[in-house]
């Protein structure tokens, strides 16, 4: 028969680490599920808990409301990026990976602004660097949804800009 081989480095030199395992596509294919399971477990955890907040913010009043909202944006934001960021959900779907793209990039530029907005809400920040940070970070992250949008529409013409763009630069703003 054919043996496929699957090879994916940690660190900069060639080769194999870690062990090897040999079976048939059955076998493993179950043993790769089992050991990634945990990230789709937790991130449907985390957008459960989301949507179980979003049901509790309609019976609260409107000043614990703007707080509320957005720990429901960062706690659905790392769901997300948790079961897309897994390696388990583009081996079973297959085929559509700019959709798996899409909703992590979407999850990341809403989480940088409400993550900033949910620590300036809780330690009453509100006419701080945090704040036009905030506001910064808001405005890139529109920004980045339009250049999304426009990748799109141009076929994907522009997805070496668009990954410096949204890979690079996101980090740098990540990192501050």
């Amino acid at each position: 028969g054919q043996l496929y081989l699957w090879c994916s480095g940690v660190g900069k030199g060639f080769g194999i680490e870690g062990e090897i395992r040999v079976g048939s596509y059955d076998k493993l294919l179950t043993l790769y599920v089992k050991e990634n399971m945990v990230d789709l477990v937790i991130g449907t955890a985390l957008i459960f808990m989301a949507a179980a907040l979003a049901v509790c913010l309609f019976f609260l009043r409107l000043e614990f409301f703007t707080g509320g909202f957005s720990l429901l944006l960062v706690i659905l934001s790392f769901g997300v990026l948790l079961i897309t960021y897994s390696p388990f959900l583009p081996l079973m779907i297959g085929g559509p990976e700019r959709i798996i793209d899409t909703c992590f990039d979407l999850a990341l530029f809403t989480l940088l602004p409400a993550f900033s907005y949910y620590f300036e809400q809780i330690f009453g920040m509100k006419k701080s660097l945090l704040s036009r940070f905030r506001k910064l970070q808001l405005a890139y992250s529109i920004g980045c949804v339009g250049l999304l949008l426009l990748n799109y529409l141009l076929a994907f013409r522009l997805d070496a800009f668009y990954r410096f763009m949204t890979v690079d630069v996101v980090g740098i703003v990540m990192i501050i």
